[in-house]
C-alpha cells in the first residue's frame, strides 16, 4: 500500500501558495494530532508509505489526510492489485478462464 505524502504535499503547495508545507511541517502537524509521538516516527511512516511498504494505516490517519487534503481515500491509498501468480503461483496466468490484469 502506498501514500504519496510529497505529491499530496506538492498539491497543497499549489492551491495554498502562502502555507508552504513541507513535509517536516506536515509530520509535526500529524504529531500535534495525536497520530504519532514524535516528528522522526512520522517522517519515518511517511517514507515507508512512500516506498509503498506500508503493511496497514490507521483509518483515524486515512480519515485525516481526506479531510486535510479534501480527496477520496482511493485518489489517497495506492496499491498494485495482486496478480494470479501473486496470489497462487502454482496457477499458470494464461490458464484457460482465468485473466491477469
Amino acid at each position: 500500500m502506498k501514500i504519496d505524502h510529497d505529491k499530496l504535499i506538492q498539491e497543497w503547495n499549489k492551491k495554498h501558495p502562502k502555507a508552504n508545507l513541507t513535509a517536516a511541517k506536515f509530520a509535526r502537524e500529524i504529531v500535534k494530532e495525536g497520530f504519532f509521538t514524535s516528528e522522526i516516527s512520522a517522517l519515518n511512516m511517511m517514507r515507508i508509505s512512500d516506498a509503498g511498504k506500508a503493511k496497514k494505516i490507521d483509518i483515524e490517519y486515512l480519515l485525516y489526510l481526506m479531510k486535510k487534503f479534501n480527496k477520496r481515500a482511493s485518489d489517497i491509498l495506492k496499491y498494485d492489485e495482486p496478480t494470479i501468480s501473486d496470489v497462487a503461483p502454482s496457477i499458470r496466468d494464461d490458464a484457460p478462464g482465468l485473466k491477469n490484469k
